[in-house]
């Protein structure tokens, strides 16, 4: 199945007191760590940067099939940067049966998460568009969304949020047993949890 990824990494980091992408999580930066993962199920990963382009571009620069594009726009927020994405992979002519969609700040997403959403889009994809892991009712990270639906995406109302989208799509949740799809790294508090859940797993 041909799978491309959208890691979006364009914020400012400003709760997290330092530029996140860079910030080490199992010994690599945590951007990596996203990547490393999705690149086993994606052919290839977009990773959109703004603020601190330099530097992101430098922390993923020779890393196979990945790619970063510079969202003019990240001020705005993560929608913006959603957009910026999807209308890179729309102009880069390759398409595509359906895209991950993750924020950088996710790096606690393991290859079970990829997998079962994958299988679960296999069986599925012709009653939904979109599917969304929960962990215990809590829907998370990384949106599966179905190719067909990218140039709607890229054309929804700059005012809107990528839950509208999903929601004026309808979706399918997928449930999942793994809290890593709803641990975002905001702030050194949400770091250090991270790493007990990190090395709770390597138990």
């Amino acid at each position: 199945m041909n799978i491309k990824g959208i890691i979006l990494s364009a914020g400012y980091s400003k709760r997290a007191g330092m530029f996140k992408p860079a910030l080490f999580i199992d010994n690599k930066p945590m951007v990596v760590c996203v990547i490393e993962t999705m690149r086993l199920f994606c052919r290839s990963i977009i990773v959109v940067g703004g603020y601190n382009y330099d530097t992101l571009c430098n922390l993923v620069k020779n890393i196979d099939s990945v790619s970063t594009v510079f969202n003019q726009d990240y001020e705005k927020g993560m929608f913006s940067s959603v957009k910026c994405g999807v209308s890179a992979l729309i102009d880069s002519g390759n398409m595509t049966d359906a895209v991950f969609i993750i924020p950088g700040d996710y790096p606690l997403v393991g290859c079970g998460i990829y997998s079962r959403m994958i299988d679960v889009f296999s069986d599925c994809g012709h009653l939904n568009p979109i599917f969304v892991p929960s962990f215990n009712g809590k829907k998370g990270h990384p949106v599966l969304i179905d190719g067909n639906l990218l140039g709607e995406l890229a054309s929804f109302p700059d005012n809107g949020t990528l839950r509208d989208f999903i929601s004026g799509n309808g979706f399918m949740p997928v449930e999942v047993d793994d809290a890593g799809v709803v641990l975002d790294i905001d702030t050194q508090e949400d770091f250090l949890r991270a790493v007990e859940f990190l090395n709770s797993k390597a138990l």
